[in-house]
């Protein structure tokens, strides 16, 4: 029952994140936006039976280490179920590329992150380098939080920004999302599959911790947001909140109270201080805004883990080098692998889309078909049509 509640919750943020990025798409690419997170997931759940359980559950080498029994295995090995952390990250990738990437370049990246590196980092976690040196994540969610978010991030910036995003002037464009109450739906989703998430491993403290740290982190996104701009910015403060909660991942349990809302706080504020550097400093685009949301949740929860450790202060730098050296160690296996991903792919297929697919959205381009055939284009062509 344990196993089926924690699967459960795990599809729950995958259903939240799907509303959540086909709403924050335009109408043109919502489709496609549907089909890029339904597949992520089968080819995150495939590769990781086919080839990422060996790798997580490999033990002996530190490194890299693989358990040939669980290749093409049965899923009677407790080690399977543990395909529910690459779940719960990869999902970014899609959003990041989303409106003008092309499908296969992102399906590619879930396949090497859900059957390669993120087994490589969890068993790293679990019982290899990390683990042994000292590296703490109660959850074993951040190190793929944290490697996804890079990973979104090479492919955000290979791929360029979408079609009148940035002026010459310096200025950027806010490009609206269709459906603004579905992504906000979408995101509650997110927030409760987290909390059932981490309810799994602690009943007690920790969802709660969560609960908490997500209202401290939209509260502070929303009140930044205001003094900034003189206005309630409603992403902004969503962003906060996932921030605020992904926060409380790795020591959830083991915080006080208090600690967890001001860490919730904070990583509110500094998610929505380096969303808005991201877009107009940087210069990248990430229609979806997960990039930062996961990488500051990430980062953030991970360095708290080093604060359960006070007041022994030796303790708290000593905990907080390892867990800064394991973030180091994450982000860097992630950023060459998927840049190598990447320039393979863009070398031999492109990973753009053309200017006149992105123009006409990449639901008819790549998929031939319209979320909303009411309101938009319907003329497409038929089965027996497209073999003629």
């Amino acid at each position: 029952m344990e196993i089926l509640i924690f699967l459960a919750t795990v599809l729950l943020v995958r259903v939240g994140m799907l509303m959540y990025l086909s709403g924050l798409a335009r109408s043109k690419n919502a489709a496609g936006t549907v089909l890029r997170t339904l597949v992520d997931v089968v080819l995150v759940v495939l590769s990781f039976w086919a080839v990422g359980a060996s790798l997580a559950g490999g033990e002996g080498n530190g490194w890299a280490s693989c358990d040939w029994r669980l290749l093409f295995a049965q899923v009677t090995d407790q080690k399977f179920y543990t395909v529910g952390l690459p779940l719960l990250a990869t999902g970014v990738i899609a959003g990041a590329a989303g409106e003008r990437a092309r499908f296969w370049s992102v399906a590619i990246l879930s396949l090497l992150m859900g059957g390669v590196i993120l087994p490589i980092i969890m068993h790293w976690q679990a019982s290899g380098w990390l683990e042994q040196l000292g590296y703490a994540d109660d959850s074993g969610a951040c190190g793929p939080l944290l490697a996804c978010a890079v990973c979104a991030l090479v492919i955000s910036r290979w791929a360029g920004p979408r079609n009148g995003k940035y002026h010459r002037d310096g200025s950027a464009s806010m490009i609206p999302g269709h459906n603004l109450p579905l992504a906000m739906t979408g995101l509650v989703l997110m927030w409760l599959g987290w909390i059932g998430f981490i309810g799994v491993t602690d009943p007690h403290v920790a969802p709660l911790h969560l609960l908490l740290a997500g209202s401290a982190g939209a509260m502070a996104a929303l009140l930044f947001a205001y003094w900034r701009f003189g206005k309630a910015d409603v992403l902004l403060c969503g962003g906060g909140l996932l921030a605020g909660a992904m926060s409380m991942l790795p020591a959830g349990s083991m915080l006080p109270t208090p600690v967890a809302v001001a860490g919730g706080a904070l990583a509110g504020l500094l998610a929505t201080w380096a969303t808005i550097k991201l877009d107009t400093f940087f210069r990248i685009d990430d229609p979806s805004g997960l990039i930062v949301v996961q990488s500051v949740g990430a980062k953030l929860g991970l360095l708290l883990v080093a604060v359960a450790g006070w007041p022994d202060y030796h303790a708290v730098l000593r905990q907080a080098g390892y867990q800064i050296l394991g973030m180091i160690a994450i982000s860097a296996l992630a950023f060459v692998a998927s840049a190598v991903c990447c320039a393979l792919f863009d070398r031999f297929f492109g990973i753009r889309s053309s200017e006149a697919d992105e123009y006409d959205g990449l639901d008819l381009a790549e998929h031939e078909i319209n979320a909303y055939p009411d309101f938009q284009q319907t003329m497409i062509k038929s089965y027996h049509m497209r073999e003629a």
